[in-house]
């Protein structure tokens, strides 16, 4: 793929994923990330817009293809600054067993310690660093 030749440590697939799971595996390995973008308990696709899977559906369609690495995102806290949802993150985290990248609602210092103590690997944030309400330097946030 161009995007591991190009030096992608990672790549993040959306639902895409759901119909080439076998195939994207077979081409990125461990560096493949699916995304399980959840609202109502439902992963969503085209832009959010529709649903495609129960969230517990698509824990285990990745769990069963060995998919390496999850990103939940709780689509309702996207871009809020109102905090990320640790329910949706430990019920990810449990169900599948495998490394979870956490995005959503983060806030601050605090949020990213909160959601590493419900299971996340790390924390994808934008609108908290844009608005200097948390720091860079610290290890687990992107």
């Amino acid at each position: 793929m161009a995007l591991v030749a190009a030096g992608a440590d990672r790549v993040v697939v959306g639902t895409a994923a759901w119909t080439a799971l076998d195939e994207l595996l077979a081409a990125l390995g461990e560096r493949l990330v699916v995304a399980v973008d959840v609202r109502d308990d439902v992963v969503r696709a085209r832009g959010w817009t529709e649903g495609s899977l129960d969230v517990d559906e698509a824990i285990r369609r990745c769990v069963a293809a060995h998919v390496p690495r999850l990103l939940c995102t709780a689509i309702e806290r996207d871009g809020t600054l109102r905090g990320p949802d640790l329910d949706l993150v430990r019920r990810v985290v449990a169900g599948s067993g495998l490394p979870v990248l956490a995005a959503g609602g983060i806030r601050w210092d605090e949020d990213v310690d909160a959601l590493e103590e419900a299971g996340a690997e790390g924390a994808i944030v934008g609108r908290a660093l844009l608005e200097g309400r948390l720091s860079v330097s610290r290890p687990g946030v992107s």
